[in-house]
């Protein structure tokens, strides 16, 4: 029966105008997230009251200018509201197109995945941030060809990275009660300029945890620089202050 769903739910969306499947042999590149121009996904505030999570497979049509024209859930996180979210999410979000040898061209039947996770003070003391997922890089465990040089004083032939955008600062929750003073995190940061993975929030609440989550993925810098090399850091410091809802 879940064959026969799977089937029904492609049927249903290489119907986009245009579109041809995602395992035509003509496709030389998938589409890709755009963490550049997309925001995040934002925790529903409900499912972390209920500590809802799980893995959401959303399953796409994505248009030759990369833009989301069609979505369903392939698989459920068993949670309506992440689900809902999820959908939410993507219909919103800018994707790199998928390519023929002759250019781009709007697709059917792509699927990508997404993990609502809870962050608790009993998690490592690094955590992801979502752009980890999107980039497909975890300073935890480097991945083949992966280096993460550690900022301190023995690497004196690094340029520090620099701010290029700060989003706004983030709204306290008033559900999560009084807001902490400022504090400093520790980012590391990609190649690309993406904080990929933070340290210092085990001391906040589940729910403040993941509205810092959500800001700092939207922090871009000029990445640090190892003899005119771009390279990934960890160790990073940023100040974190909140702003009282108005």
């Amino acid at each position: 029966m879940a064959l026969i769903s799977d089937m029904l739910l492609s049927l249903s969306l290489v119907q986009a105008d245009g579109a041809i499947h995602i395992f035509d042999p003509g496709i030389v590149a998938r589409p890709a997230f755009d963490p550049d121009r997309s925001a995040m996904p934002e925790y529903p505030v409900e499912s972390l009251r209920a500590r809802e999570h799980g893995e959401v497979t959303l399953e796409l049509c994505v248009s030759e200018a990369g833009v989301v024209v069609d979505s369903a859930i392939a698989k459920s996180s068993s949670y309506a509201r992440l689900d809902q979210a999820s959908l939410a999410w993507v219909n919103a979000a800018t994707f790199t197109p998928a390519r023929t040898s002759e250019g781009p061209v709007a697709v059917c039947g792509y699927r990508m995945s997404y993990v609502w996770k809870l962050e608790q003070s009993a998690s490592p003391v690094m955590q992801l941030l979502s752009n980890a997922y999107a980039l497909g890089v975890s300073p935890i465990a480097p991945g083949p060809g992966e280096v993460w040089l550690q900022l301190d004083a023995a690497l004196g032939d690094v340029e520090r990275p620099v701010v290029k955008y700060e989003p706004p600062r983030p709204v306290h929750p008033e559900q999560a009660g009084a807001a902490s003073a400022p504090f400093t995190v520790e980012l590391c940061i990609s190649s690309e300029g993406r904080p990929v993975a933070v340290e210092g929030l085990v001391a906040l609440s589940p729910m403040e945890g993941a509205y810092a989550i959500t800001w700092l993925n939207g922090l871009r810098f000029a990445p640090a620089m190892r003899r005119g090399v771009p390279v990934n850091v960890c160790g990073f410091s940023w100040q974190m202050r909140w702003r009282q809802a108005s």
